[in-house]
């Protein structure tokens, strides 16, 4: 059999309490082959955050070890290329997106791990923004969100339910959106009422800018988006 891409041996997190370690890990093994989607599933508090964490040295290990194609990940350098190459993406946006933090710095944020030279970061800032379609001059200082659509990810990208969500996937390349996004992005200390992206929606009718949807079913059962149009 081919070498795994990842492997994690007997890893263990433990966290010192008044009574003792409490066991966040406690000695997990597993490992996955290019091709291959593993799963790990359990309740919450079962340590599925800790053992991502664990896996890129964003906790420390009291037991174990983590390898990448047969090479083990140890020390500085090593996590520096495993970060790199291997990314979190947190369930809950507010582990992911700082709202304090500008659009712009959390674009670099990616480049400054990459370890790409500072006198290159406005440009491809610049340059990522403007692909997707946010105009750098209006974007790059603002940050400001809230969920609007959620479900089965084929079922999403497939038939999304808010236009917020259509315009999004429109500006995916090689897609070209036919026009802009026109209108302005919201203030987050001056709130618009109503449904927020009602000021630069296409479909929005008379009761958008007053009324504030919450997820209405969007198809599937957990297919849900809050848009005025899904709803009763």
């Amino acid at each position: 059999m081919s070498t795994p891409l990842m492997e994690v041996a007997d890893l263990a997190v433990h966290y010192p309490t008044r009574h003792g370690a409490a066991r966040a890990l406690d000695g997990v093994s597993l490992e996955w082959r290019r091709g291959e989607i593993l799963g790990v599933v359990g309740e919450s508090g079962c340590g599925k955050s800790t053992l991502a964490r664990a896996m890129l040295g964003l906790v420390p290990a009291a037991a174990g070890t983590v390898a990448t194609d047969g090479a083990e990940v140890s020390g500085r350098a090593a996590l520096r290329a495993l970060r790199r190459n291997v990314h979190l993406i947190f369930q809950d946006p507010y582990q992911t997106l700082n709202p304090r933090r500008r659009v712009g710095d959390i674009v670099a944020e990616a480049l400054v791990v990459g370890e790409v030279p500072r006198a290159e970061h406005a440009a491809r800032v610049e340059r990522a923004l403007d692909e997707v379609g946010m105009a750098p001059a209006r974007f790059i200082g603002r940050y400001l969100g809230r969920i609007v659509e959620q479900g089965d990810a084929r079922d999403v990208i497939e038939r999304p339910g808010h236009p917020y969500t259509q315009e999004l996937f429109d500006a995916v390349p090689p897609r070209k959106r036919r026009k802009p996004l026109g209108g302005k992005l919201p203030d987050a200390a001056d709130i618009p009422s109503g449904c927020r992206f009602h000021p630069r929606c296409p479909k929005r009718f008379e009761p958008c800018d007053r009324e504030d949807p919450p997820l209405f079913p969007a198809g599937e059962p957990a297919h849900r988006a809050a848009c005025l149009l899904l709803g009763p």
